[in-house]
């Protein structure tokens, strides 16, 4: 087997002549939404490249005139929605083969109107099988006695003549052919309007006219033709950077194909609320390949890990093999465009159920690539909606593994649910404006926003609410914001990290805001509002204990690798109610009570000390030793005892003291501060600490937090 295209040069002579005739000369490569041309130039000239190595190689003396001539003609195809885009195209194709000319024997230039064509690539028929004997007594609009596979043939054999014509002759052959060209589109455009109105698409035939449907099957026989075996049939290489239009911006710039396109589409796949266009595009792409063909496209990153994609991940997944993924990691490679872009590589046959491994690489800013990871496909199916986690490694996975057999999560022992709903599904009834005050009325709650959580801190504003009942619906009640209850944002931290923090005053807030309260806080009739968990009430676990867990850099790797998408701004993602609930705690049948003693213990710290933003300021060394060398460390001992082998509880606990009891916040600093200075002094805990940093599950989890 050929691995690498060089191979191919140490073959017998008489094997690379076949491989020339029968595969080179005869290669089909598409790019279904050209533009101006640029992939389809990059192509041509990576087939000049190798087909002057072939000739050398065989003693071929084929000039490059006539080497990209041959590529003009017989191996590049091209379609776009816009005609003076494909003029361009033309064009460009055209000055790449000149620039081979000797400037004193210029030849006449190719004709290859038949090779680069207008269209909606979306739309039309690929398999025109079905047409293939028909004849005018079958079908309205038809002006034939042949059929249509006759006219199709004449077609193709005027095109072969007008690809070769002198500039006398062109002129009739044009004719003749522009002639068959409006009497098979006719039919075809005839019977595809017929089949959208089936579909129950109310639309004229005059906006269907607009679409510009584009039949692959017709305008590009020679590659579907319908007497070929069916694996034959479909280019071998698809390339290409499709549009990517959002369903929503659809729905003002073009609202037919926002309706028609997910009824076309229905049979392979469902294109459900927010989907983009360049989805269609892969499905279309999967459609006019070969069997066994190749196809590659620059897509959106959020291709790899948003929602809305999950069911396109899945389809290619499942019936395509993934040969390579390339990331330009968080720079933006196409100026005036804010997304990430990855470059994907699918070999078009399925390989779920087989071994492969997907193959990652960087691209640099200086176009240098590199391997940075591989991983079996079927990781990638099984993972969080499918999602391509390509910065993944294998000691990732097994980490997310290791946490993902704790057996508890947090929705067992915790109900969790959005803050209350600011707006009146009544438009204009009530809504933030008007329902928050600094002037408490009738029945006021006291109120805050996500601006006011940090890390283990929240601020009140002396904001007030008008409590409304309408305000809880959707499965919350109020116990939900009086209890004492976990909060985070809908939106995560820098580098997508968790912010929690932990409220005991009965506050309330938006549904900007997921809130968290142990189920034994709710009325049994609330307590099975939410289902979907089984509901776990004999634990021990305290808020201060979780929030712990909630905040460490290990629950934040947690996410980032498992639900994280990465497309917000920057390394920012959303954090859904779904994701909180997913959590996975330690067991709590295997912890020891001093042990969530001492946590929280712990967390009291923290929270007195990130109390006030003074606070947080000049006492930043403390809490970030407490916070990343205590509990973190503290975290991993918890979910990788067996592993790290350590006991840095044990070795911590006896310095532990309670705060809550203390006067005032004068003795409670000095009180945390002398705890901390003792702790730093023994030595022994230092090496335990040193120990667990220095574990690879540890190494790989912080590496990944900065």
């Amino acid at each position: 087997m050929i691995k690498n295209i060089n191979d191919i040069f140490i073959l017998h002579e008489t094997t690379l002549n076949e491989i020339w005739n029968k595969i080179i000369l005869n290669l089909k490569v598409c790019d279904n939404a050209c533009g101006s041309g640029a992939f389809l130039l990059a192509a041509g000239n990576i087939l000049f490249d190798l087909s002057k190595k072939i000739c050398k190689k065989l003693n071929m003396k084929n000039p490059d005139p006539v080497i990209k001539k041959m590529i003009l003609l017989k191996n590049l195809y091209g379609v776009d929605i816009n005609p003076n885009a494909v003029e361009i195209a033309k064009l460009r194709l055209w000055l790449w083969l000149v620039d081979s000319y000797d400037p004193e024997h210029i030849q006449p230039l190719p004709n290859i109107e038949y090779n680069l064509r207008s269209g909606n690539t979306l739309l039309g028929y690929v398999d025109i099988s079905r047409f293939k004997d028909i004849k005018s007594s079958d079908l309205e609009y038809w002006t034939n006695e042949n059929s249509l596979y006759d006219l199709l043939e004449e077609r193709e054999k005027l095109i072969k003549t007008y690809k070769g014509a002198k500039y006398t002759e062109l002129k009739k052959v044009r004719i003749d052919l522009e002639e068959i060209d409006k009497k098979i589109k006719r039919l075809l455009d005839f019977e595809f309007y017929k089949e959208i109105k089936s579909k129950k698409i109310e639309i004229t035939r005059e906006d269907f006219d607009k679409l510009k449907p584009f039949h692959w099957g017709f305008e590009f026989f020679e590659v579907f033709d319908p007497e070929k075996p069916e694996e034959e049939r479909g280019f071998d290489v698809i390339i290409g950077n499709p549009p990517y239009v959002s369903a929503w911006e659809m729905e003002k710039s073009d609202v037919l194909s926002r309706k028609i396109l997910p009824k076309l589409y229905s049979d392979k796949f469902q294109l459900k609320s927010h989907w983009d266009l360049y989805i269609p595009f892969i499905l279309q792409s999967t459609n006019i390949a070969k069997n066994e063909g190749y196809f590659s496209y620059i897509l959106p990153n959020p291709i790899c890990r948003e929602k809305y994609a999950t069911d396109i991940r899945k389809y290619i997944l499942k019936n395509s093999t993934i040969k390579r993924l390339l990331t330009a990691g968080e720079r933006n490679v196409f100026v005036g465009v804010s997304r990430q872009s990855i470059v994907i590589v699918l070999k078009l046959m399925p390989s779920i159920d087989k071994e492969n491994e997907i193959i990652v690489q960087f691209i640099d800013e200086n176009n240098n690539i590199k391997t940075i990871n591989k991983i079996q496909q079927k990781v990638w199916y099984d993972l969080h909606q499918s999602q391509f986690r390509y910065e993944s490694d294998s000691t990732t996975m097994e980490i997310i593994e290791k946490m993902n057999k704790t057996g508890i999560r947090l929705g067992n022992i915790y109900y969790i649910n959005l803050g209350a709903q600011m707006y009146s599904r009544k438009k204009g009834e009530f809504g933030k404006q008007y329902l928050l005050t600094k002037d408490p009325k009738e029945n006021p709650k006291k109120f805050f926003e996500g601006k006011d959580i940090t890390r283990y801190g929240l601020k009140y504003r002396n904001l007030y609410m008008d409590y409304l009942p309408e305000l809880m619906y959707d499965g919350k009640c109020i116990e939900l914001f009086e209890s004492p209850k976990l909060i985070t944002r809908q939106i995560s931290g820098k580098n997508e990290s968790l912010i929690f923090t932990l409220d005991k005053n009965g506050f309330y807030c938006d549904h900007n805001l997921i809130l968290a309260t142990d189920y034994k806080n709710l009325k049994p009739e609330d307590r099975t509002k939410f289902k979907g968990y089984d509901i776990i009430e004999d634990h021990n676990y305290t808020p201060e204990f979780i929030l712990c867990i909630l905040n460490s850099k290990l629950m934040s790797f947690f996410y980032r690798n498992v639900y994280a998408t990465g497309s917000l701004q920057g390394s920012y993602s959303h954090v859904y109610p779904k994701h909180v609930r997913d959590f996975p705690l330690p067991n709590f049948e295997e912890i020891d009570e001093k042990i969530i003693s001492s946590v929280s213990i712990l967390c009291n710290y923290m929270l007195f000390l990130n109390r006030t933003e003074e606070r947080r300021k000049s006492e930043k060394e403390l809490i970030e030793f407490i916070d990343r060398q205590v509990i973190d460390s503290l975290v991993y001992e918890l979910y990788f005892k067996e592993k790290l082998e350590t006991n840095l509880l044990q070795l911590i606990e006896p310095y532990l003291k309670d705060i809550e009891n203390l006067d005032s916040d004068e003795e409670k600093l000095e009180t945390i501060k002398e705890i901390v200075k003792r702790i730093k002094a023994d030595d022994k805990i230092t090496k335990e600490i040193e120990k667990i940093k220095s574990h690879e599950w540890v190494k790989v989890i912080e590496k990944r937090s900065l």
